[in-house]
C-alpha cells in the first residue's frame, strides 16, 4: 500500500521543539508528533502512536529507528530502522 504523508512542522520557542501535525492517507485523524534536536541526535515522539523514533546524523548520512514505548509492543507498533542521505542541490 503506498503511503502518503504531509507533515508540517512548526518551533516552540519555550520548551526548544518543534511540534507538528501528520496528515497520512492511513489515518483517518491527524497525528501529533513533537520534534527534538540535540547536537546530531534527533528523537521524534509520535504522542498517538506510543513509540519514539531516535535518529543520529554522522556527517551527511543519518540513520536510527523506532521503538514502541514499553507497555506498548504489539501489532500496529512494531520497531524498525531507517537509513537516508542528506540531499544537496545541484
Amino acid at each position: 500500500m503506498p503511503i502518503e504523508s504531509l507533515e508540517i512542522i512548526g518551533y516552540d520557542l519555550e520548551s526548544g521543539t518543534y511540534p507538528s501535525t501528520v496528515y497520512a492517507n492511513m489515518a483517518a485523524t491527524s497525528l501529533s508528533w513533537r520534534w527534538e534536536l540535540d547536537g546530531d541526535e534527533l528523537t521524534i515522539t509520535p504522542e498517538e502512536l506510543g513509540a519514539t523514533f531516535g535518529d543520529r546524523w554522522s556527517g551527511d548520512s543519518l540513520s536510527g529507528g523506532s521503538r514502541p514505548n514499553p507497555g506498548r509492543e504489539g501489532s500496529g507498533n512494531v520497531p524498525y530502522e531507517v537509513s537516508g542521505q542528506r540531499a544537496t542541490s545541484a
